[in-house]
């Protein structure tokens, strides 16, 4: 059972100086790396989820993260589970979106969006 969450997207205007610090920290990224939004996707986890740069995007767990270049990014294949409400990356790498106050469908239409624009 989940708990009530702060699970939201923020843009980079909207990303607290701590959190901003946290999620270079987590994805290894310099200070000059420009953070362009951050979706929570994980209960009580600040850093788990979803980081959006201009270099990339990574997907975050609680002992990985994962880096996709725009260029990659625009060919990975997302498949979501609305009974185990998993998001499937790839055919290999499964983020849980059990506890997200967003639904895993309106984030699976945001990456494809996202593929888009890229």
């Amino acid at each position: 059972m989940c708990n009530i969450l702060n699970v939201d997207i923020k843009t980079e205007d909207s990303i607290s100086d701590k959190a901003k610090k946290a999620l270079r920290t987590k994805n290894n990224l310099g200070e000059n790396d420009t953070l362009i939004a951050y979706v929570n996707t994980y209960m009580g986890i600040g850093t788990n989820g979803i980081t959006i740069t201009e270099k990339g995007i990574f997907f975050s767990k609680e002992f990985l993260s994962i880096y996709f270049p725009w260029h990659v990014f625009k060919q990975i294949s997302f498949v979501y589970n609305n009974e185990n409400k998993e998001l499937l990356i790839n055919d290999r790498i499964v983020m849980n979106l059990s506890c997200s106050i967003i639904d895993g469908q309106d984030i699976l239409l945001f990456l494809q969006q996202l593929q888009k624009q890229v």
